[in-house]
């Protein structure tokens, strides 16, 4: 699969792009991650405004199975390790 990094620790992180509305990305994240509405909008808003941001940080086997179902959403989402020494959301 992936490399092993230190902490054990990866991050979720979903790319603004040009297909898909914010209602619909907001509806996702409040149906894959279980976000309330406000919270979702407010994360869509970060996605928008600054071309991405961190929604989930967790074990990689869990990042990995959340990035390929926002990819069977059509968004477009990575996984990375999340640095122990800084970084945990945008």
């Amino acid at each position: 699969m992936t490399e092993t990094h230190e902490n054990g620790y990866w991050r979720v992180t979903i790319f603004d792009d040009d297909v898909n509305l914010a209602s619909y990305v907001t509806m996702v994240l409040v149906h894959e991650l279980h976000l309330a509405v406000p919270d979702a909008e407010s994360t869509v808003e970060k996605i928008s405004g600054l071309g991405d941001a961190t929604v989930f940080a967790g074990f990689e086997d869990d990042c990995q199975r959340l990035v390929t179902t926002l990819h069977s959403y059509g968004l477009q989402a990575k996984m990375a390790p999340l640095e122990a020494s800084g970084s945990t959301w945008n």
